[in-house]
């Protein structure tokens, strides 16, 4: 019998709707010069193995521009998966059947401009060897600037912190989430 392919291919799948309503148009905002889909790109990039996919799922044609610029595959999602309640995981299985070969998916936010790839990186080796992983405050409460499960239990209808997820715990200016005005202007004076 073949051994299976150790470590599985992951799909880095960054998801990056152009209707946000608290802060309109926020993956496309630029600190530094470098939109938050772009960073989020940069920091998948920094990743994969071969055998990996980077690619962004989005309702935008101005984002998937910003993607394919970046050199990342682009999943065009349809309206009734790209509203306010659509779950990160609904989103993931709608991009799966794009990348068949995937054995994992990470989610990348991309409204976490300061996570570096070195926490992706240790969010998927920790999803790898505990079958699920996430990023974590230091009291374990997911920050969601990444998420790492098996596809089978995302197939099997599960979520992002189905089973024991591990948590991976960030540094704190990595937890900041851009999805207000606030946060925006703080993540400025930061990267300043």
């Amino acid at each position: 019998m073949p051994c299976a392919t150790w470590p599985p291919p992951i799909l880095y799948l960054i998801l990056a709707r152009g209707g946000s309503k608290r802060l309109p148009g926020k993956n496309l905002l630029t600190l530094d010069g470098v939109s938050l889909t772009a960073r989020a790109i940069l920091r998948a990039q920094a990743c994969v193995t071969p055998g990996d996919r980077v690619a962004v799922s989005t309702d935008s044609l101005d984002i998937a521009a910003e993607a394919r610029s970046h050199g990342a595959g682009v999943i065009i999602r349809p309206p009734h998966l790209a509203d306010d309640d659509t779950t990160a995981e609904e989103a993931a299985r709608h991009a799966l059947p794009h990348h068949p070969g995937a054995g994992y998916v990470c989610l990348v936010q991309p409204t976490s401009p300061f996570a570096p790839p070195e926490h992706v990186q240790q969010v998927v080796r920790d999803g790898l060897e505990y079958q699920g992983a996430y990023s974590a405050h230091p009291n374990g409460r997911p920050t969601g600037i990444a998420y790492c499960q098996p596809v089978r239990l995302i197939n099997l209808g599960g979520s992002f912190c189905h089973g024991h997820p591990t948590p991976a715990p960030a540094d704190p200016l990595a937890t900041l989430d851009i999805d207000t005005l606030e946060d925006w202007q703080e993540a400025q004076r930061h990267a300043l």
